[in-house]
């Protein structure tokens, strides 16, 4: 009797266990339409959003860049204040630097003259990264300025006109910014990055990007209210082939764009994950930071598994340990007056980077950092969709 008894029991046991499993998988199945329900009830229609024709506004970062040429130079992105402007430019080694700058009004059909200055951010081989200053005085004026222009003394012509975005101090509502370098399009990398990086409690995010297609840009813009998220695009076409030159220029470019808007911003790559040590979210660490910014050790991990239903970054868990301690700086526009500060050996977060690994063979280190995350992340909206092939 005693046999049969524990027959029953693993029966019984053997039983829940399948329905568990599928409600589980039936759960999962479900759980991202639960989230997308509008205020009434009614689950999100994906295939209207993406065929519609309405376009949700992204946030408002100011004036959409655009790379000019301008004679011997390239122009990007343009900046002011109530007393000066600066725009960010690329130019070769031997190039003649403009030696005057022109404020546009809106009001005015002719520019006023500026004080021309520059400054040199990077260089390589070829090319040098600078920042064109110019100073101005609204003095007598009602209209506000809008562009800029720059010219050689050889030359009578007004070169093209870089658009400014106005830095105007406003409370800031924004906590966290992140602002992604350009790289080939890949759509589940993008999906994923987002999905996690909105889990950790960041939605600001400013993608340079190349190569993404408008249906994806507008199907995220269109979901912004329904998962209170924020993604703005800017193209970046540009000129010249050089990735530690672009990397720094758009360093500069998101310091500039969200130095009176954003609390916070860092700058990273689309394979690299951001993931707080000490706590589900990252703010709860602005309590802790220091001044200017906090370091980021860099960890590289190993993409040995790569099946289609499941996030990359929580399939994978080896990471190298090759002695190299390479950082990230999370900065901070604005000084923290309560800030304990932390050492900078103190670290409170870590950034993963998911690269193929081939011909290693160095030591490999598992590292579950992410795992906590592994569920909601699977369930996010937004995997979801792509999971079942709805974006």
């Amino acid at each position: 009797m005693k046999k049969y008894k524990q027959l029953l029991l693993i029966i019984f046991s053997f039983t829940s266990l399948i329905l568990f499993l599928v409600y589980r998988h039936e759960y999962n199945r479900l759980h991202y339409i639960l989230e997308v329900f509008n205020f009434f009830g009614t689950p999100c229609n994906f295939s209207e959003i993406s065929g519609s024709e309405r376009v949700l506004d992204h946030y408002d970062w100011g004036e959409n860049p655009i790379w000019q040429e301008n004679d011997n130079f390239y122009t990007f992105s343009g900046f002011m204040n109530d007393s000066s402007a600066q725009v960010i430019a690329l130019a070769t080694k031997e190039a003649k630097l403009p030696k005057r700058c022109f404020i546009w009004y809106d009001n005015n059909e002719s520019p006023r003259v500026g004080h021309m200055d520059y400054s040199q951010l990077a260089k390589d081989e070829d090319y040098s990264v600078y920042i064109f200053k110019c100073g101005f005085t609204n003095q007598f004026i009602k209209s506000v300025p809008y562009a800029l222009s720059f010219r050689s003394k050889s030359s009578n012509v007004f070169n093209k006109k870089v658009m400014l975005t106005k830095l105007e101090n406003r409370p800031i509502f924004v906590k966290t910014t992140i602002c992604v370098l350009p790289a080939k399009y890949n759509k589940r990398e993008l999906i994923e990055f987002i999905s996690f990086h909105k889990l950790i409690g960041i939605k600001y995010f400013i993608f340079y990007y190349n190569d993404i297609p408008y249906s994806v840009i507008k199907f995220l813009g269109n979901l912004a209210d329904i998962l209170d998220l924020k993604t703005t695009f800017l193209q970046w076409n540009f000129p010249k082939y050089s990735t530690t030159l672009a990397d720094i220029i758009v360093q500069k470019d998101c310091e500039l764009r969200t130095s009176k808007k954003s609390l916070a911003y860092v700058v990273l790559k689309m394979n690299e994950y951001l993931i707080p040590l000490s706590s589900f979210s990252v703010h709860p660490l602005f309590e802790h930071y220091t001044p200017n910014f906090i370091d980021i050790p860099v960890q590289k991990v190993c993409i040995s598994s790569n099946v289609t239903f499941y996030p990359i970054a929580i399939q994978n868990t080896n990471s190298i340990d090759d002695g190299n301690l390479h950082v990230i700086k999370f900065n901070f526009n604005v000084p923290n007056i309560k800030s304990k500060n932390v050492s900078q050996n103190e670290f409170q977060m870590v950034i993963h980077a998911y690269e193929y690994c081939s011909n290693y063979s160095g030591r490999i280190v598992t590292d579950q950092t992410i795992s906590r995350y592994s569920t909601d992340f699977i369930r996010s909206t937004l995997v979801q969709l792509l999971i079942h092939d709805q974006i």
